[in-house]
């Protein structure tokens, strides 16, 4: 066992025919087995890593708009702490991890790091209402929709959410 996984998962690279093969063969990849990973809201997680992986060319430019400074802002750190808070008291860590390294591999630059502040708060969505507020979601989520499109067909209009000082818009 290497970091609680069988050995043969390091013994060999995946080639590109079974690169997205399941480790495990005998294991069925359902809807079940995904929510189980990533949670809920594991579709959207999905489509926000496609979109992350197969359009670099918009995500390149539009999040490196959105300033540095809403990453730095006081805000943004209380918004990730009350997601992480919310989905570990929810027993979330395993979901909100696979999620975050999904996305994490995924991407460059500030797109990267938009499309985890996205990650984080679609994990913890439907907590909402606890110690993880609609403002910590829109404050996640904000520069992504704003830049790049819509998360979650639950989200209310673009047009409704802060604006970081000094960003920059489209």
């Amino acid at each position: 066992m290497q970091h609680g996984l069988s050995e043969t998962y390091f013994a060999t690279t995946p080639t590109a025919t079974d690169r997205f093969q399941p480790t495990v063969p005998a294991h069925e990849l359902t809807a079940h087995v995904f929510e189980v990973v990533f949670g809920s809201q594991w579709r959207q997680v999905f489509a926000l890593a496609r979109t992350l992986d197969v359009e670099s060319d918009l995500l390149e430019t539009a999040p490196e708009t959105v300033s540095a400074a809403w990453w730095c802002a006081p805000r943004w750190r209380m918004a990730t702490h009350a997601a992480h808070t919310a989905a570990c008291g929810d027993n979330r860590r395993h979901e909100l991890t696979a999620t975050m390294n999904l996305l994490g591999v995924l991407g460059r630059g500030a797109a990267r790091v938009a499309a985890r502040d996205v990650g984080r708060g679609l994990v913890a969505r439907d907590l909402i209402g606890s110690d993880f507020t609609q403002e910590h979601y829109d404050y996640l989520t904000g520069p992504w929709r704003r830049n790049v499109g819509p998360v979650h067909p639950g989200d209310r209009p673009l047009d409704q959410y802060p604006t970081a000082p000094n960003s920059q818009r489209l």
